[in-house]
């Protein structure tokens, strides 16, 4: 039988966990490169790859250059802080691939641009009361950084047990701090509050905790989530003074 050249398909840059929840967060310009061996072979096997990523189609002064990898049937590629990727860049990467008969592929290739700035972290989420009784008003507040120069857009609350009120509102920004900078640009902080009032029904013996999410949104579009669980207890009776018969 003659041996048919094997290829590297579907490459695919694999989307990162950019948010803190469900976490944990990565950074944006430490992506997973990742492909598929092909061969028309049947029962032939990758036994090497060589990757190659440069800032330019033409692959000249490449950031990552890995060689033929020997033994290796790995179809993936993890980007680390050394290789040096830069926020709002478009990179270029091809790889090619060996059988297990020593046959290499030609190179395939693809590209990608790595986002402008992390996405924005929920540093925190308040209840007031943290503890309420059911059917006690509920506000909420939150607290988010966001990087690279922008700003909160948008802050979108979603009560999805709710026994009275909305089922969602948005709220904007009631203040903003720039609190550091990194590579992208300034680190802003805000804080948010006045989601509310919220009601919730007991969560009673057995129950489940009542969920929030908040939804951040950049001026860049990017967002994140945070939820927070609030567990209620039984409304205490309300008491009333009579005069005695």
């Amino acid at each position: 039988m003659i041996n048919k050249t094997p290829g590297a398909i579907n490459l695919t840059k694999v989307s990162s966990v950019l948010c803190e929840y469900p976490g944990p967060k990565q950074d944006p310009r430490q992506p997973l490169l990742r492909w598929e061996f092909s061969d028309q072979n049947s029962g032939d096997t990758q036994a090497a790859y060589e990757l190659v990523l440069s800032a330019n189609a033409a692959f000249t002064s490449p950031l990552i250059s890995t060689g033929k990898v020997l033994n290796s049937a790995a179809s993936q590629y993890a980007v680390d802080a050394d290789d040096g990727l830069q926020y709002n860049i478009t990179y270029y990467w091809r790889v090619r691939v060996w059988d297990n008969h020593n046959f290499v592929s030609s190179w395939a290739a693809s590209s990608f641009t790595v986002e402008r700035h992390s996405y924005p972290d929920i540093v925190s989420i308040t209840a007031t009361p943290a503890n309420p009784r059911a059917l006690e008003n509920v506000f909420f507040a939150g607290v988010a950084q966001t990087y690279g120069n922008s700003a909160v857009a948008a802050n979108a609350w979603v009560f999805s047990s709710a026994a009275t009120a909305p089922s969602s509102v948005a709220t904007s920004t009631a203040q903003a701090t720039v609190v550091g900078s990194d590579a992208s640009g300034n680190i802003t902080q805000s804080a948010t509050q006045g989601a509310g009032p919220m009601q919730f029904q007991s969560t009673g013996s057995g129950g489940s905790a009542k969920e929030v999410i908040l939804t951040v949104t950049d001026s860049d579009g990017y967002s994140c989530q945070k939820p927070l669980s609030i567990s209620t207890s039984i409304s205490l009776p309300i008491w009333e003074e009579v005069k005695p018969q």
